[in-house]
């Protein structure tokens, strides 16, 4: 439809930001959530990926910086004048199809956005102010977030300001800092006043947020005037229990565990936790992208060249070739004529687990069991107090023709996909020690007719227990997630009928906090 209307009034044609965000959406054919579509006055639109919810927001790219912002750059302080007038010649500015929520005319308005030039402010900040800002957000969706008044737009402005005018006073400790800042928020809201970051003498303090029905504005101030170190004391130690994994509210010990684990994220432990996530996500875009090709010849021959020109442009990235075996596995069981080029690198036990449970699983779409099994038996299953990190095999829904008969697995896309309105789920993630148990239980089934026994099913719960809840995403997208249906897949398609005692309490609850201490 055409997105450019003459309106006499201006005696111009307006480009309207509505039918503009639905031609983006239609013409880029990007996946989003019909049921959740937001109101026309937003600027983004809900997408659904693995899973795991993101948004695209359609934008224009402006040709150059308004005046008015672009003095704010230079008039800022010594401290980020150095930093602000690099970004106003490095980066790009957008308009975004969203108005004055105040404006009777917000419908036909677009207006300049800067959240990727406060992702570069962010990126050029010490450690130590990214740690506060994780807090603040936390105390923030704890706290204020559900009184309707600020949102986190409005949290970050102030955060920048705060640290532009008072830099040097202000790393005296991340508790004390914390404070210090709502007292700022506090008195923002007793004046309401927020001063745009980017634009001078613009007001961006929520006012259509005020509800006189009930005095959430008053109910925000009397909550800020309440943070005090006491009174989030609790929220903390909850954070800090979620995001080191410890024991339940009882455990009187929890805080020399706490230590412990600290002490070894800052070894590297967290790190290569973190790479290892990182990688596996990576893989399972590779995965998807060929698997939705592979009944389209050119399609799949384009995304091959495609992916062949990332690993060769991350061809000295020691993580990155990492992927090349899994990936080459892959185009082996798609009977692909291409391979990615690979180089000599180290190989750690882990990784050699990684490669040999993604090449069994080739091998078991193949129904190739006794290829499968020759590798999996050189595996070492340990059920490990302290796993390591594994890179995870991706499952997507393309895979359910060539796993079928596997009833578990088919059981696990099937519930992701009650979860989704759209009924789709791309592809999720499985821990590669337990996913071999699982098809070395699958491959006897098959090839013998004997189900599961006791063990099996207590061996797999055992792995299942030792696995993560945060990688390699939080809540629904997790290994022990993912694990924990495996098993009630068992007990649901009949799987477990073998078993005595099978009694599995899953925990499909999401993620708890946003910012994670590795």
């Amino acid at each position: 439809m055409n997105t450019i209307e003459w309106t006499p009034n201006e005696e111009a044609y307006l480009l309207l930001p509505g039918q503009f965000k639905n031609n983006v959406v239609k013409f880029s054919q990007f996946e989003y959530r019909r049921d959740a579509t937001p109101p026309h006055n937003s600027p983004s639109v809900p997408g659904q990926g693995a899973v795991n919810e993101y948004d695209i927001v359609p934008c224009l790219m402006i040709s150059k910086w308004p005046q008015r912002v672009h003095k704010r750059a230079f008039d800022a302080s010594d401290l980020t004048r150095q930093a602000r007038s690099k970004i106003v010649d490095n980066e790009p500015l957008f308009v975004v199809p969203a108005g004055d929520p105040c404006s009777s005319e917000k419908e036909q308005q677009f207006r300049l956005s800067f959240s990727l030039l406060e992702v570069k402010y962010f990126e050029g900040l010490p450690d130590y102010f990214r740690k506060l800002y994780g807090l603040i957000k936390y105390i923030f969706k704890i706290k204020i977030d559900h009184l309707k008044l600020l949102d986190s737009y409005h949290i970050k402005s102030l955060f920048i300001s705060w640290v532009e005018t008072d830099f040097n006073q202000i790393c005296h400790g991340l508790t004390v800092d914390l404070i210090k800042f709502y007292e700022i928020v506090y008195r923002a809201c007793e004046e309401q006043k927020i001063e745009h970051v980017f634009i001078k003498g613009c007001n961006i303090f929520p006012y259509h947020h005020i509800n006189r029905a009930t005095d959430n504005d008053k109910g925000t101030l009397l909550v800020l005037k309440n943070i005090t170190i006491s009174s989030i004391a609790p929220e903390l130690c909850i954070l800090l229990r979620q995001d080191l994994q410890l024991s339940e509210e009882g455990d009187k010990n929890w805080l020399p565990k706490a230590e412990v684990i600290l002490d070894r994220l800052h070894e590297g432990f967290g790190r290569a936790a973190y790479i290892d996530g990182y990688l596996t996500r990576l893989q399972s875009l590779v995965t998807n992208s060929l698997f939705e090709n592979v009944q389209k010849k050119e399609a799949l021959a384009h995304t091959i060249s495609k992916i062949q020109e990332v690993f060769r442009k991350f061809f000295s990235d020691d993580n990155i070739v990492r992927l090349i075996p899994m990936v080459n596995a892959t185009l082996e069981h798609l009977d692909a004529t291409n391979r990615i080029d690979s180089r000599p690198i180290d190989c750690s036990r882990e990784d050699g687990v990684s490669i040999s449970v993604h090449v069994a699983f080739q091998h078991y779409l193949n129904q190739n069991f006794d290829e499968m099994m020759k590798i999996l038996n050189e595996i070492p299953i340990d059920t490990l107090e302290d796993p390591p990190h594994y890179i995870g095999v991706s499952i997507t829904n393309h895979h359910r023709d060539y796993i079928k008969l596997d009833k578990p697995l088919c059981y696990v896309i099937s519930t992701f996909e009650r979860g989704h309105a759209q009924q789709n789920c791309p592809r999720f993630y499985m821990d590669p020690v337990l996913l071999a148990h699982h098809f070395k239980i699958q491959a006897r089934l098959h090839t013998t007719g004997k189900g599961p026994d006791q063990t099996d099913l207590d061996t797999l719960e055992a792995l299942s227990v030792c696995l993560s809840d945060r990688a390699p995403y939080l809540g629904r997208l997790s290994y022990k997630s993912s694990a924990s249906l495996l098993l009630q897949g068992y007990r649901e398609t009949n799987q477990s009928s073998y078993a005595t005692n099978f009694d599995l309490q899953t925990d499909q609850s999401g993620g708890a906090t946003n910012f994670d201490l590795r």
